[in-house]
């Protein structure tokens, strides 16, 4: 019987330890969605949308150059004889 008791007492902490952990962990994912609800809450739309397409000329202009670099070589430089 009290072997019983001892064995229900350990599970029971045992249990009792994964609880505050899985609400250690839902504490922290509300303080983070939180912060990112709050951000987007705060955006001023004209601003992100000049920044997205800021972003998107620079985006263009270096995969240009990329295409163009990959297309350059020493043989483009090299003289003919």
């Amino acid at each position: 019987m009290a072997q019983d008791l001892t064995t229900a007492t350990a599970r029971n902490s045992g249990l009792f330890k994964q609880l505050e952990n899985a609400q250690g962990q839902q504490d922290s994912m509300k303080t983070l969605y939180g912060g990112f609800i709050e951000k987007v809450q705060e955006t001023n739309m004209a601003e992100a949308a000049t920044q997205l397409s800021l972003n998107q000329t620079a985006l263009q202009a270096a995969l240009q150059v990329n295409g163009t670099l990959n297309q350059l070589s020493l043989m483009n430089y090299l003289p003919v004889r």
